[in-house]
């Protein structure tokens, strides 16, 4: 019932600065913030090796889910990270609370978030008594949940060309100034370009 994969943050402008779809972790292909953050890394200097962490991949479960208090919108895609993605196998794997995602004697389960970006945090628990999906969505319940059609069919999930994310990176690397010890916000764009040659993926060999 999940896709996994991974997204990079705070690639891009300010402009444009969106969650990148990782296509070394979501497709074991070449992915060119991978190969930035691995040279960043190598430098070993404070600087370089703070703003690789700030980008390099981190690891995401996505799922169908439909929120209780959005109804109207029908089955939406939620991507959480590991810990919570394991809570809630837990659950499943829970006697105590039969199949939580049964039709009839299914669970709610009760998503708490906390932070933002890269320093959200979810609790995960699931509602002590079971509902019916009809109890929740009304007799129409199988049309809605039939619109929740394979993951793998999703654009949003599919990652971008190589050149694509490389001319993204080179739009530049956004590291918040207060947790800088000198004026500095990530590579510049200069900086970027210089390796490009090093980064560019021919489409083909994807």
């Amino acid at each position: 019932f999940w896709k996994e994969g991974g997204i990079h943050f705070n690639i891009g402008d300010g402009n444009d600065k969106k969650p990148i779809v990782c296509p070394k972790m979501t497709l074991n292909k070449k992915c060119p913030i991978c190969n930035e953050v691995e040279k960043l890394y190598k430098t070993r200097t404070p600087e370089d090796i703070k703003i690789a962490k700030k980008i390099r991949a981190k690891s995401r479960f996505w799922m169908w889910i439909i929120d209780l208090k959005e109804k109207d919108r029908g089955p939406q895609i939620w991507g959480c990270g590991p810990m919570a993605f394991q809570d809630i196998l837990n659950y499943f794997n829970d006697d105590d609370y039969e199949d939580i995602s049964d039709a009839k004697v299914g669970r709610n389960i009760i998503v708490e978030k906390t932070g933002q970006m890269l320093d959200t945090e979810y609790s995960v628990r699931p509602r002590p008594k079971s509902t019916t999906l009809e109890q929740e969505l009304g007799k129409n319940w199988k049309k809605i949940v039939e619109k929740a059609s394979p993951l793998d069919d999703h654009s949003e999930l599919t990652p971008k060309s190589a050149n694509t994310i490389l001319s993204l990176l080179e739009a530049g690397i956004e590291v918040d100034e207060e947790e800088e010890d000198m004026p500095r916000k990530g590579k510049s764009k200069k900086d970027l370009k210089k390796s490009k040659k090093k980064h560019d993926v021919d489409e083909d060999e994807e």
